[in-house]
């Protein structure tokens, strides 16, 4: 299915032109402690497609890719719209819990995501797609090292607050 919707939105994108994006995303959990070993994190499968519902458009397609893969087309929308797309997508997954550890701490979805705008050099879903994930790596080893910095470098108590 994946396939036919990028078929069909980059054949309408050769015939008119028009402006198309691919966002995909990897999505883990996030602070699970199991109670005893062997115990899995529960699915974040509703909680996910609860925030893609929020997010995207009526016109754009959310599919799953695998277990842990998304992606979405997002029709008539240019490299910066998908972008930010991928930005709030994150944001949104991380502002609450989607399950409890059994000492109350919260689990929680976060993702990583990248984002290309269809071009003519895309004339197959197959490059559209290495596109879309090429920059999700990038996009990881940015976070990768800004969280590596952070670790090396952590603010001060007083960093970030206001004076009085």
């Amino acid at each position: 299915m994946f396939r036919d919707v990028l078929d069909r939105e980059i054949a309408r994108s050769i015939r008119y032109g028009d402006r198309a994006s691919l966002a995909v995303f990897e999505i883990t959990t996030a602070n699970f402690r199991p109670g005893k070993p062997g115990d899995k994190a529960p699915s974040y499968g509703e909680y996910v497609a609860q925030v893609f519902a929020r997010i995207a458009r009526r016109s754009d397609v959310v599919l799953r890719l695998d277990t842990n893969r998304f992606a979405v087309v997002l029709s008539e929308c240019d490299a910066d719209g998908a972008a930010l797309f991928v930005y709030r997508l994150r944001t949104q997954l991380s502002m609450s819990a989607y399950a409890r550890n059994e000492d109350g701490s919260g689990i929680y979805a976060r993702g990583i995501g990248g984002s290309v705008q269809w071009t003519p050099e895309f004339a197959d879903a197959r490059s559209y797609v290495d596109a879309a994930f090429a920059d999700l790596e990038r996009n990881r080893r940015e976070m990768d090292a800004e969280q590596a910095r952070f670790r090396a470098h952590p603010p001060s108590p007083r960093e970030g607050k206001i004076a009085s």
